[in-house]
């Protein structure tokens, strides 16, 4: 320890330099990364039960894009996978608060509604019954594709009706 106290006192102005060096290495690093993160699309997808408000209230799923980046991202129309069987499903007659493709910018979500009956009725028409497990999935412009974190569960079985 004394020696090394010693080495220090002798080559205090190197010691120094190395310390700034480090430091703006350090700093670099974090720059770098920050920059690179500014320049990432970052979408969240999130599919939930909800009501649609049109003429009256009816079921409908609720399909939220958000962005968490720090870039406008311009999304193309969600669509929805069926879990267990891995086809797809693309919203029909949805209700928007936007008209897709539409450019997302930071911070800014969008929302697309999808009436439960209409669901239910495609599902049927490819021949499913009971309960299947939903994914909203939605891509960017250059092909990314962004899932919701969870699936829903969804009864095809079960009846729903709006209330007045």
């Amino acid at each position: 320890m004394q020696q090394a106290l010693e080495w220090i006192g002798k080559n205090w102005f190197q010691c120094i330099t190395a310390a700034v060096a480090l430091y703006g290495a350090i700093v670099s690093t974090v720059n770098l990364i920050s920059r690179r993160k500014e320049k990432i699309r970052k979408l969240k997808v999130e599919i939930t039960s909800g009501w649609m408000f049109y003429d009256n209230k009816i079921p409908g799923l609720l399909i939220k894009i958000i962005n968490l980046g720090f870039r406008s991202v311009t999304v193309e129309h969600p669509y929805i996978q069926i879990l267990d069987t891995k086809k797809y499903l693309i919203c029909p007659i949805p209700i928007a608060n936007v008209n897709f493709p539409y450019e997302l910018r930071e911070g800014k979500s969008c929302v697309e509604c999808v009436s439960e009956n209409e669901i239910r009725s495609e599902l049927k028409k490819i021949g499913l019954t009971g309960k299947v497990k939903l994914l909203a999935i939605v891509a960017d412009q250059t092909g990314k594709k962004f899932k919701a974190s969870k699936p829903i569960e969804f009864d095809i079985d079960k009846q729903s009706t709006p209330i007045p």
